[in-house]
């Protein structure tokens, strides 16, 4: 991810003159050749060091393609009244599609994949992302905005111009009231996440780790399903009532974890592995809701003159805030692990202590975006 910001912001000017369609389709070709050297990737003199470089090679590419393109691309190309159900149709099938690759995955290998299993695994994921190029093809390719001074050919002047186009969409952030309020949410709404949900559980809680696997095969799941429907509720109701309504029960379900006693030693018992797996699958369905509206808002309110930039802030934003939670919660395991406080039915720790923070939080979002200047159509 460090690799991938600066090459990001750089290419930004890139994907503007270069158009979305070429970006997407020579980024996904240049995934189809990292991945037949991931294939062989045994075959090299050091296997770890080639395993690391091309990882992080597939990091940066889809980065400086799929990362940049696709989200301000279909800014352009889906229409208004429709991208509630878009995006939730979107997320479906991206959940399903997951799902699928899991069930498929485990299914062949079983619980160790050998080299030809991970090989063919690999070759499925191929096929679509040849598919994928296929259907970029299909697309029709909107004019992308760009200055006329910064369109020059170079690979040095495009990314000196990319940053310049990054800057400009940080001032564009700074001169709009309501990018500025959305901006804010999406820095402070990472408390609202559950990251190492599946360590706090087993080490903590003392959840069987097959229940602890299932819970999360099943919160996918809910993704699958539970997305159309609220596309549908997001497009009927808008904005502001979804995200009222999913945080507001987001914020019941942070106060119910308290109810969920810490026993790594004996394991957990019937009623608490239950109270667990409920509790998960209604987080995840009403996280789901609340990540719709946060993308819906994005398209909404990003103008079109500087989307590729935005939309590459956003990114990086998201896997900034993914990489701090994740750090920030095996802190929090480890101190959840080692003090609890119990009282009668009520267990505290600070794995839970860092959950109720989020309901103030929850507090600020809800507001904060009730007074967002949303188009009338996302609220019809």
């Amino acid at each position: 991810m460090l690799l991938s910001i600066p090459v990001q912001f750089g290419a930004v000017a890139i994907v503007e003159r270069a158009g979305f369609r070429r970006t997407t389709v020579v980024g996904c070709s240049a995934l189809l050749v990292l991945m037949v050297m991931l294939a062989l990737v045994s075959r090299a003199p050091d296997p770890t060091v080639a395993f690391v470089v091309i990882v992080v090679l597939i990091e940066v590419v889809v980065s400086a393609s799929w990362g940049l393109a696709w989200h301000p691309w279909m800014q352009q190309v889906v229409p208004r009244p429709g991208r509630p159900r878009y995006l939730a149709t979107a997320q479906s099938t991206a959940q399903g599609f997951n799902v699928a690759m899991l069930a498929v995955f485990a299914l062949l290998a079983g619980a160790t994949a050998s080299v030809v299993e991970y090989q063919a695994f690999l070759g499925l994921l191929a096929v679509f992302v040849i598919l994928s190029i296929g259907a970029c093809r299909l697309l029709p390719e909107p004019v992308v905005s760009r200055r006329a001074d910064e369109n020059r050919p170079g690979v040095l002047t495009s990314v000196a111009a990319g940053y310049r186009r990054a800057r400009a969409g940080v001032e564009s952030v700074r001169a709009s009231v309501p990018m500025r309020r959305l901006l804010l949410v999406y820095v402070i709404d990472v408390l609202l996440a559950t990251p190492l949900l599946t360590g706090y559980a087993v080490v903590v809680l003392g959840m069987p780790a097959a229940l602890v696997a299932f819970s999360i095969g099943a919160r996918s799941l809910c993704g699958v399903v539970l997305g159309p429907l609220w596309g549908r509720f997001l497009a009927r109701h808008g904005v502001r009532r979804t995200v009222a309504l999913s945080l507001s029960a987001a914020c019941v379900v942070k106060v119910l974890w308290l109810l969920l006693p810490a026993d790594p030693g004996q394991g957990a018992s019937a009623t608490t592995q239950v109270v667990f797996v409920s509790l998960t699958l209604v987080g995840a369905a009403l996280g789901i809701g609340y990540g719709l509206s946060m993308q819906l808002l994005w398209y909404e309110l990003a103008p079109e003159s500087d989307a590729v930039a935005l939309f590459t802030l956003k990114d990086v934003l998201e896997s900034g805030k993914a990489q701090l939670g994740t750090a920030v919660a095996g802190v929090l395991v480890s101190a959840a692990a080692a003090w609890t406080f119990s009282a009668g039915s009520l267990s505290v720790d600070a794995y839970k202590i860092a959950g109720l923070c989020g309901i103030p939080v929850a507090v600020v979002v809800i507001r904060v975006v009730s007074r967002l200047d949303v188009p009338e159509h996302a609220r019809a």
